[in-house]
Protein backbone atom coordinates (compact mmCIF):
# COMPACT_ATOMS: atom_id res chain seq x y z
CA UNK A 1 0.00 0.00 0.00
CA UNK A 2 1.58 3.36 -1.44
CA UNK A 3 2.50 5.46 1.76
CA UNK A 4 -0.18 8.11 1.15
CA UNK A 5 -2.73 5.65 1.85
CA UNK A 6 -1.48 4.88 4.95
CA UNK A 7 -1.31 8.66 5.80
CA UNK A 8 -5.00 8.74 5.13
CA UNK A 9 -5.54 5.65 7.39
CA UNK A 10 -3.83 7.39 10.08
CA UNK A 11 -5.62 10.93 9.75
CA UNK A 12 -8.50 10.02 8.00
CA UNK A 13 -11.33 11.47 11.05
CA UNK A 14 -10.11 15.35 9.47
CA UNK A 15 -11.00 16.52 12.80
CA UNK A 16 -8.59 18.08 15.18
CA UNK A 17 -7.85 16.71 18.95
CA UNK A 18 -10.03 19.32 20.43
CA UNK A 19 -13.41 18.86 18.05
CA UNK A 20 -12.67 15.17 18.42
CA UNK A 21 -13.20 15.28 22.52
CA UNK A 22 -16.19 17.60 22.06
CA UNK A 23 -17.34 14.72 19.54
CA UNK A 24 -16.86 11.94 22.71
CA UNK A 25 -18.16 14.47 25.24
CA UNK A 26 -21.44 14.35 23.47
CA UNK A 27 -20.99 11.09 22.37
CA UNK A 28 -21.08 10.06 26.47
CA UNK A 29 -23.96 12.39 27.48
CA UNK A 30 -26.19 10.95 24.83
CA UNK A 31 -24.86 7.35 25.67
CA UNK A 32 -26.10 8.14 29.50
CA UNK A 33 -29.03 9.20 28.69
CA UNK A 34 -30.13 6.42 26.62
CA UNK A 35 -28.59 4.44 29.64
CA UNK A 36 -32.42 5.21 30.87
CA UNK A 37 -33.31 2.43 28.89
CA UNK A 38 -31.77 0.04 31.65
CA UNK A 39 -33.25 1.90 34.64
CA UNK A 40 -36.58 1.79 33.51
CA UNK A 41 -37.59 -1.74 34.80
CA UNK A 42 -35.78 -0.98 38.43
CA UNK A 43 -37.95 2.06 37.89
CA UNK A 44 -40.85 0.44 36.85
CA UNK A 45 -40.77 -2.46 39.51
CA UNK A 46 -40.71 0.54 42.52
CA UNK A 47 -43.66 2.27 40.89
CA UNK A 48 -45.55 -0.96 41.09
CA UNK A 49 -44.63 -2.11 44.16
CA UNK A 50 -45.66 1.17 45.47
CA UNK A 51 -49.00 0.94 44.13
CA UNK A 52 -49.17 -2.58 46.00
CA UNK A 53 -49.66 -4.99 42.47
CA UNK A 54 -48.05 -7.78 41.56
CA UNK A 55 -47.16 -7.51 37.98
CA UNK A 56 -43.61 -9.04 38.63
CA UNK A 57 -44.58 -11.82 34.94
CA UNK A 58 -45.75 -9.01 33.39
CA UNK A 59 -42.75 -6.68 34.14
CA UNK A 60 -40.29 -9.83 32.90
CA UNK A 61 -42.23 -9.76 29.47
CA UNK A 62 -42.75 -5.56 29.17
CA UNK A 63 -38.17 -5.65 29.79
CA UNK A 64 -38.25 -8.34 27.02
CA UNK A 65 -40.71 -6.42 25.16
CA UNK A 66 -38.29 -3.15 25.46
CA UNK A 67 -35.18 -4.92 24.52
CA UNK A 68 -36.57 -6.09 21.20
CA UNK A 69 -37.45 -3.02 20.24
CA UNK A 70 -34.02 -2.06 20.71
CA UNK A 71 -33.06 -4.87 18.82
CA UNK A 72 -35.03 -3.70 15.67
CA UNK A 73 -34.12 -0.04 15.95
CA UNK A 74 -30.57 -0.96 16.14
CA UNK A 75 -30.43 -2.89 13.13
CA UNK A 76 -32.34 0.02 10.89
CA UNK A 77 -29.99 2.30 12.49
CA UNK A 78 -27.05 0.33 11.40
CA UNK A 79 -28.68 0.21 7.76
CA UNK A 80 -29.61 3.88 7.53
CA UNK A 81 -26.78 5.44 9.77
CA UNK A 82 -24.18 5.57 6.62
CA UNK A 83 -26.83 7.21 4.78
CA UNK A 84 -28.36 9.97 6.75
CA UNK A 85 -26.78 12.21 9.25
CA UNK A 86 -25.84 10.88 12.51
CA UNK A 87 -27.30 13.75 14.83
CA UNK A 88 -30.60 13.34 13.08
CA UNK A 89 -30.42 9.21 14.74
CA UNK A 90 -29.83 10.60 17.88
CA UNK A 91 -32.47 13.18 17.41
CA UNK A 92 -34.96 10.65 16.06
CA UNK A 93 -33.80 8.25 19.36
CA UNK A 94 -34.11 10.72 22.04
CA UNK A 95 -37.43 12.21 20.73
CA UNK A 96 -38.73 8.41 20.85
CA UNK A 97 -37.64 7.43 23.99
CA UNK A 98 -38.17 10.85 25.99
CA UNK A 99 -42.05 10.61 24.38
CA UNK A 100 -42.56 6.83 25.78
CA UNK A 101 -40.76 7.47 29.08
CA UNK A 102 -43.07 10.45 29.17
CA UNK A 103 -46.14 8.24 27.85
CA UNK A 104 -45.54 5.44 31.14
CA UNK A 105 -46.47 8.13 33.45
CA UNK A 106 -49.16 10.39 31.64
CA UNK A 107 -51.38 6.90 32.24
CA UNK A 108 -52.88 7.35 35.94
CA UNK A 109 -53.33 3.98 36.54
CA UNK A 110 -51.16 1.44 35.58
CA UNK A 111 -51.89 -0.42 32.73
CA UNK A 112 -50.11 -3.28 31.43
CA UNK A 113 -51.34 -2.95 27.74
CA UNK A 114 -50.29 1.09 28.07
CA UNK A 115 -46.98 0.20 29.15
CA UNK A 116 -46.22 -2.65 26.36
CA UNK A 117 -47.21 0.83 23.93
CA UNK A 118 -44.33 2.80 25.98
CA UNK A 119 -42.11 0.35 25.99
CA UNK A 120 -41.69 -0.65 22.62
CA UNK A 121 -41.56 3.62 21.73
CA UNK A 122 -38.64 3.95 24.08
CA UNK A 123 -36.91 1.11 23.22
CA UNK A 124 -37.09 1.70 19.81
CA UNK A 125 -35.69 5.23 20.31
CA UNK A 126 -32.90 4.19 22.41
CA UNK A 127 -32.01 1.64 19.73
CA UNK A 128 -32.23 4.16 17.09
CA UNK A 129 -29.78 6.56 18.76
CA UNK A 130 -27.38 4.31 20.55
CA UNK A 131 -24.94 3.08 17.49
CA UNK A 132 -24.16 6.60 16.38
CA UNK A 133 -22.14 7.67 19.46
CA UNK A 134 -20.23 3.99 19.78
CA UNK A 135 -19.19 3.78 15.78
CA UNK A 136 -17.81 7.48 15.66
CA UNK A 137 -15.95 7.14 18.79
CA UNK A 138 -14.52 3.95 16.81
CA UNK A 139 -13.79 6.59 13.63
CA UNK A 140 -12.40 9.34 15.25
CA UNK A 141 -9.66 6.98 17.64
CA UNK A 142 -8.53 4.82 14.95
CA UNK A 143 -5.01 4.26 17.29
CA UNK A 144 -7.52 3.80 20.52
CA UNK A 145 -10.98 2.53 19.41
CA UNK A 146 -11.02 0.17 22.48
CA UNK A 147 -10.21 3.06 24.55
CA UNK A 148 -12.91 5.94 22.87
CA UNK A 149 -15.98 2.78 22.69
CA UNK A 150 -15.48 1.91 26.01
CA UNK A 151 -15.66 5.42 27.64
CA UNK A 152 -18.97 5.82 25.33
CA UNK A 153 -20.30 2.22 26.68
CA UNK A 154 -19.40 3.61 30.25
CA UNK A 155 -21.67 6.13 29.78
CA UNK A 156 -24.53 3.71 28.66
CA UNK A 157 -24.16 1.26 31.20
CA UNK A 158 -23.76 4.04 34.36
CA UNK A 159 -27.63 5.14 33.31
CA UNK A 160 -28.44 2.49 35.85
CA UNK A 161 -26.94 3.62 38.49
CA UNK A 162 -27.54 7.46 37.98
CA UNK A 163 -31.29 7.33 36.72
CA UNK A 164 -32.79 4.95 39.14
CA UNK A 165 -31.02 6.81 41.67
CA UNK A 166 -32.23 10.06 40.77
CA UNK A 167 -35.72 8.60 40.66
CA UNK A 168 -35.63 7.33 44.00
CA UNK A 169 -34.72 10.53 44.87
CA UNK A 170 -37.48 12.61 43.60
CA UNK A 171 -40.12 9.65 45.11
CA UNK A 172 -38.50 9.77 48.42
CA UNK A 173 -37.01 13.10 49.52
CA UNK A 174 -39.07 15.74 47.32
CA UNK A 175 -42.15 13.78 47.63
CA UNK A 176 -43.11 13.12 43.54
CA UNK A 177 -45.56 10.92 42.16
CA UNK A 178 -43.97 7.95 40.01
CA UNK A 179 -46.33 9.86 37.02
CA UNK A 180 -44.25 12.44 37.13
CA UNK A 181 -40.88 11.37 37.37
CA UNK A 182 -41.57 9.26 34.58
CA UNK A 183 -42.40 12.76 32.80
CA UNK A 184 -39.80 14.07 33.89
CA UNK A 185 -37.03 11.74 33.48
CA UNK A 186 -38.24 11.56 29.91
CA UNK A 187 -38.53 15.64 29.26
CA UNK A 188 -35.07 15.25 30.47
CA UNK A 189 -33.64 12.90 28.31
CA UNK A 190 -34.97 14.55 24.81
CA UNK A 191 -33.72 17.55 25.57
CA UNK A 192 -30.24 16.21 26.24
CA UNK A 193 -30.16 14.19 23.06
CA UNK A 194 -31.67 16.89 21.17
CA UNK A 195 -28.80 19.09 22.28
CA UNK A 196 -26.24 16.72 22.00
CA UNK A 197 -27.03 15.61 18.60
CA UNK A 198 -25.89 18.77 17.29
CA UNK A 199 -22.15 17.75 18.34
CA UNK A 200 -22.52 14.52 16.65
CA UNK A 201 -23.30 15.82 12.46
CA UNK A 202 -21.13 14.71 9.45
CA UNK A 203 -18.79 17.31 9.13
CA UNK A 204 -17.90 18.07 5.57
CA UNK A 205 -14.17 16.88 5.55
CA UNK A 206 -16.12 13.55 6.60
CA UNK A 207 -18.77 13.75 3.23
CA UNK A 208 -15.18 14.18 1.23
CA UNK A 209 -13.60 11.19 2.72
CA UNK A 210 -17.27 9.07 2.19
CA UNK A 211 -16.74 10.19 -1.87
CA UNK A 212 -13.16 8.83 -1.44
CA UNK A 213 -13.99 5.57 -0.24
CA UNK A 214 -16.50 5.28 -2.87
CA UNK A 215 -13.74 5.54 -4.90
CA UNK A 216 -11.54 2.80 -3.71
CA UNK A 217 -12.81 -0.13 -2.71
CA UNK A 218 -10.10 -1.65 -0.82
CA UNK A 219 -9.10 1.61 1.49
CA UNK A 220 -9.73 0.40 4.53
CA UNK A 221 -11.11 -3.50 3.74
CA UNK A 222 -8.70 -6.38 5.63
CA UNK A 223 -7.16 -8.46 2.94
CA UNK A 224 -8.53 -11.31 4.92
CA UNK A 225 -12.14 -10.20 4.35
CA UNK A 226 -12.66 -9.90 0.90
CA UNK A 227 -16.33 -9.64 -1.06
CA UNK A 228 -19.39 -8.02 -0.56
CA UNK A 229 -21.24 -7.67 2.90
CA UNK A 230 -23.03 -10.63 1.92
CA UNK A 231 -19.64 -12.41 1.94
CA UNK A 232 -19.00 -10.79 5.51
CA UNK A 233 -22.08 -11.83 7.01
CA UNK A 234 -22.15 -15.29 5.30
CA UNK A 235 -18.12 -15.49 6.87
CA UNK A 236 -16.91 -17.48 9.90
CA UNK A 237 -15.95 -14.44 12.13
CA UNK A 238 -18.92 -12.74 12.06
CA UNK A 239 -20.36 -15.89 13.75
CA UNK A 240 -17.43 -16.83 15.74
CA UNK A 241 -17.67 -12.76 16.94
CA UNK A 242 -21.54 -13.08 17.77
CA UNK A 243 -21.07 -16.50 19.75
CA UNK A 244 -18.55 -15.28 21.75
CA UNK A 245 -20.25 -11.81 22.72
CA UNK A 246 -23.46 -13.67 23.23
CA UNK A 247 -21.94 -16.20 25.64
CA UNK A 248 -19.83 -13.58 27.68
CA UNK A 249 -22.68 -11.50 28.03
CA UNK A 250 -24.87 -13.68 28.65
CA UNK A 251 -22.92 -14.94 31.54
CA UNK A 252 -22.88 -11.49 33.06
CA UNK A 253 -26.62 -11.03 32.90
CA UNK A 254 -26.51 -14.42 34.87
CA UNK A 255 -24.48 -13.40 37.37
CA UNK A 256 -26.26 -10.14 37.97
CA UNK A 257 -29.68 -11.16 38.10
CA UNK A 258 -28.28 -14.39 40.76
CA UNK A 259 -25.80 -11.81 42.95
CA UNK A 260 -28.48 -11.03 45.32
CA UNK A 261 -30.63 -13.65 46.00
CA UNK A 262 -28.00 -16.27 45.76
CA UNK A 263 -25.82 -14.49 47.95
CA UNK A 264 -28.80 -14.00 50.39
CA UNK A 265 -28.74 -17.68 50.65
CA UNK A 266 -24.99 -18.54 50.84
CA UNK A 267 -24.41 -16.26 53.47
CA UNK A 268 -27.46 -17.49 55.76
CA UNK A 269 -26.22 -21.05 55.20
CA UNK A 270 -22.77 -19.43 56.52
CA UNK A 271 -24.60 -18.82 60.15
CA UNK A 272 -25.05 -14.88 59.01
CA UNK A 273 -28.06 -13.23 59.77
CA UNK A 274 -30.85 -12.45 57.75
CA UNK A 275 -30.43 -8.37 58.13
CA UNK A 276 -26.55 -8.65 56.97
CA UNK A 277 -26.83 -10.93 54.42
CA UNK A 278 -29.70 -8.82 53.00
CA UNK A 279 -27.17 -5.72 53.59
CA UNK A 280 -24.41 -7.57 51.85
CA UNK A 281 -26.34 -8.66 48.78
CA UNK A 282 -27.66 -5.06 47.85
CA UNK A 283 -24.43 -3.90 48.34
CA UNK A 284 -22.84 -6.80 46.19
CA UNK A 285 -25.67 -5.30 43.36
CA UNK A 286 -24.28 -1.89 43.57
CA UNK A 287 -20.60 -2.39 43.13
CA UNK A 288 -21.48 -5.09 40.13
CA UNK A 289 -23.40 -2.27 38.46
CA UNK A 290 -20.41 0.24 39.63
CA UNK A 291 -17.68 -2.02 38.28
CA UNK A 292 -19.28 -2.80 35.02
CA UNK A 293 -19.39 1.11 34.20
CA UNK A 294 -15.77 0.83 34.96
CA UNK A 295 -14.97 -2.16 32.68
CA UNK A 296 -15.78 -0.92 29.06
CA UNK A 297 -12.76 2.08 29.57
CA UNK A 298 -10.45 -0.11 31.25
CA UNK A 299 -10.79 -3.36 28.98
CA UNK A 300 -10.67 -1.44 25.97
CA UNK A 301 -7.31 0.37 27.11
CA UNK A 302 -5.91 -2.52 27.57
CA UNK A 303 -6.95 -4.05 24.23
CA UNK A 304 -5.24 -0.92 22.05
CA UNK A 305 -2.11 -2.03 23.29
CA UNK A 306 -2.22 -5.69 23.03
CA UNK A 307 -3.74 -8.42 20.42
CA UNK A 308 -7.54 -7.90 20.91
CA UNK A 309 -8.45 -11.49 20.48
CA UNK A 310 -6.29 -12.51 23.27
CA UNK A 311 -7.71 -9.94 25.58
CA UNK A 312 -11.08 -11.39 25.01
CA UNK A 313 -9.74 -14.83 25.21
CA UNK A 314 -8.66 -13.86 28.79
CA UNK A 315 -11.88 -11.64 30.01
CA UNK A 316 -13.97 -15.02 28.66
CA UNK A 317 -11.37 -17.24 30.78
CA UNK A 318 -11.64 -15.06 33.89
CA UNK A 319 -15.16 -14.67 33.91
CA UNK A 320 -15.51 -18.79 33.63
CA UNK A 321 -12.99 -19.15 35.94
CA UNK A 322 -15.27 -16.70 37.91
CA UNK A 323 -18.20 -18.30 37.91
CA UNK A 324 -16.13 -21.64 38.60
CA UNK A 325 -15.78 -20.87 41.97
CA UNK A 326 -18.66 -18.81 42.94
CA UNK A 327 -20.69 -22.29 42.54
CA UNK A 328 -18.51 -23.61 44.94
CA UNK A 329 -16.48 -21.40 47.16
CA UNK A 330 -19.24 -18.26 47.98
CA UNK A 331 -20.15 -18.31 51.36
CA UNK A 332 -18.36 -15.34 53.16
CA UNK A 333 -19.07 -11.79 52.21
CA UNK A 334 -15.49 -11.11 50.93
CA UNK A 335 -16.67 -13.57 48.33
CA UNK A 336 -19.90 -12.54 47.67
CA UNK A 337 -19.10 -8.87 47.05
CA UNK A 338 -15.45 -10.44 45.22
CA UNK A 339 -17.31 -11.68 42.54
CA UNK A 340 -19.97 -8.98 42.23
CA UNK A 341 -17.09 -6.76 41.25
CA UNK A 342 -15.15 -9.48 39.16
CA UNK A 343 -18.22 -10.47 37.14
CA UNK A 344 -19.40 -6.76 36.65
CA UNK A 345 -16.04 -5.90 35.47
CA UNK A 346 -15.90 -8.55 32.71
CA UNK A 347 -19.92 -8.15 31.94
CA UNK A 348 -19.13 -4.25 31.17
CA UNK A 349 -15.80 -4.96 29.19
CA UNK A 350 -17.90 -6.88 26.63
CA UNK A 351 -19.19 -3.39 25.05
CA UNK A 352 -15.45 -1.76 25.10
CA UNK A 353 -14.15 -4.78 23.27
CA UNK A 354 -16.26 -5.83 20.54
CA UNK A 355 -16.96 -2.37 18.78
CA UNK A 356 -13.36 -2.30 18.09
CA UNK A 357 -12.82 -5.87 17.22
CA UNK A 358 -15.54 -5.86 14.57
CA UNK A 359 -13.70 -2.79 13.31
CA UNK A 360 -10.48 -4.61 12.65
CA UNK A 361 -11.91 -7.68 11.27
CA UNK A 362 -14.98 -5.50 9.04
CA UNK A 363 -13.89 -2.83 6.66
CA UNK A 364 -15.31 0.75 7.42
CA UNK A 365 -18.01 1.15 5.19
CA UNK A 366 -19.87 -2.14 6.75
CA UNK A 367 -18.89 -1.36 10.21
CA UNK A 368 -22.32 0.14 11.31
CA UNK A 369 -24.05 -2.62 9.38
CA UNK A 370 -22.33 -5.71 10.38
CA UNK A 371 -22.00 -4.13 14.16
CA UNK A 372 -25.17 -3.44 14.40
CA UNK A 373 -26.40 -7.19 13.74
CA UNK A 374 -23.36 -8.43 16.31
CA UNK A 375 -24.72 -6.05 19.11
CA UNK A 376 -28.07 -8.57 18.94
CA UNK A 377 -25.99 -11.10 20.29
CA UNK A 378 -26.01 -8.62 23.77
CA UNK A 379 -29.54 -8.04 23.56
CA UNK A 380 -30.63 -11.59 23.25
CA UNK A 381 -28.33 -12.28 26.45
CA UNK A 382 -30.36 -9.92 27.95
CA UNK A 383 -33.79 -10.96 26.52
CA UNK A 384 -32.42 -14.80 27.87
CA UNK A 385 -30.42 -14.31 30.76
CA UNK A 386 -33.41 -12.73 33.49
CA UNK A 387 -35.74 -15.72 32.12
CA UNK A 388 -33.05 -18.63 31.99
CA UNK A 389 -32.04 -16.72 35.87
CA UNK A 390 -35.65 -16.84 36.77
CA UNK A 391 -35.92 -20.74 35.66
CA UNK A 392 -32.21 -21.83 37.72
CA UNK A 393 -32.43 -19.86 40.18
CA UNK A 394 -35.83 -19.05 40.68
CA UNK A 395 -35.93 -21.42 44.00
CA UNK A 396 -33.19 -19.50 45.86
CA UNK A 397 -35.31 -18.51 48.17
CA UNK A 398 -35.99 -21.79 49.89
CA UNK A 399 -33.12 -21.77 51.68
CA UNK A 400 -30.76 -24.05 49.80
CA UNK A 401 -27.26 -22.13 48.75
CA UNK A 402 -26.10 -25.46 46.25
CA UNK A 403 -29.28 -24.59 44.14
CA UNK A 404 -27.65 -23.20 41.44
CA UNK A 405 -24.33 -25.11 41.10
CA UNK A 406 -24.83 -27.18 38.28
CA UNK A 407 -25.73 -23.88 35.90
CA UNK A 408 -23.09 -22.02 36.94
CA UNK A 409 -20.62 -24.37 36.56
CA UNK A 410 -21.99 -25.39 32.75
CA UNK A 411 -21.68 -21.58 32.05
CA UNK A 412 -18.40 -21.55 33.72
CA UNK A 413 -17.46 -24.07 30.90
CA UNK A 414 -18.87 -22.14 27.97
CA UNK A 415 -17.13 -19.41 29.31
CA UNK A 416 -13.95 -21.21 28.88
CA UNK A 417 -15.09 -22.42 25.74
CA UNK A 418 -15.37 -19.33 23.63
CA UNK A 419 -12.42 -18.03 25.15
CA UNK A 420 -10.51 -20.62 23.19
CA UNK A 421 -13.30 -19.66 20.10
CA UNK A 422 -11.80 -15.95 20.80
CA UNK A 423 -8.54 -16.97 19.53
CA UNK A 424 -9.02 -17.72 16.42
CA UNK A 425 -10.56 -14.22 15.57
CA UNK A 426 -8.54 -12.19 12.84
CA UNK A 427 -6.01 -10.06 14.72
CA UNK A 428 -4.20 -7.00 14.15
Amino acid sequence: MPPFYLLLMTHRTGRSDSTRMLVLTASVIIEVCLGLILAWPTILTERVTSAHLDFSVQLRWIHALTLVAFAFSTVAAGKLLDRVDPGLCVRAGGVALGVGLAAAGMAGKISVMWLCFAAIVAGSGAGFAYLVPVILAVRLFPSEKGLASGIVAAGFLSGVIIWSRIAVYLVNVHLLSWSVVHILLGLTVLVCCLAGSFFVTRSDTDRREEEWHALSDNFTRPKYMPGGLGDKLASYTFYAIFFVFFVSAFSGHIASGIIQPYGIESLRARGLENKIAMSVSALAVFLFQLASVVGPPAWGMISDRMDRRWVIAVLCGIQGVVLFLMAYTVGSPQSVILFACLTGFNYGGNLGLFPAVTAENFDDRSLTWVYSLIFLAFIAAGVAGPETTDYFFGEAGTGEASLGKTPLVVLAAACLGVSVLALFFKGR
